[in-house]
């Protein structure tokens, strides 16, 4: 139980309950709104736009450095969502992409910061 504790120590820092806690609640919220979308093919505003200020307050708990970079993606990743679906839209005159997943990607970005979302969007 020591070496666990201890490797969980090393590979993330002085807050591994913190952590922890951030994960099941990230979990708990993305499992919910998978959910509701096999079901009603939406995904909720309390779902995409919760996790967007969660994943900030888990970056600053965590790590404040890289906050702006958090930020910044979360106003990217969202925006560039949203071009390529207005894009598609006028292209095509049909919309395929929702705005739920527009800001599900800004929240990716919220957690994961610049370095994750070509990640996310990939798989």
């Amino acid at each position: 139980m020591f070496a666990v504790a201890l490797v969980v120590r090393v590979v993330h820092g002085p807050y591994p309950g913190l952590i922890l806690v951030f994960s099941l609640v990230l979990a708990a919220m993305l499992a919910w709104g998978a959910a509701v979308d096999m079901r009603e093919f939406m995904i909720r505003d309390t779902v995409s736009l919760g996790l967007i200020p969660l994943g900030l307050a888990a970056t600053w708990f965590i790590d404040p450095i890289v906050l702006t970079l958090h930020v910044l993606a979360a106003i990217v990743g969202g925006t560039l969502l949203w071009a390529v679906a207005e894009g598609y839209r006028r292209w095509r005159g049909i919309s395929e992409l929702g705005f739920g997943d527009v800001k599900l990607f800004a929240a990716a970005g919220a957690w994961l910061g610049p370095q994750g979302l070509p990640g996310v969007l990939f798989f």
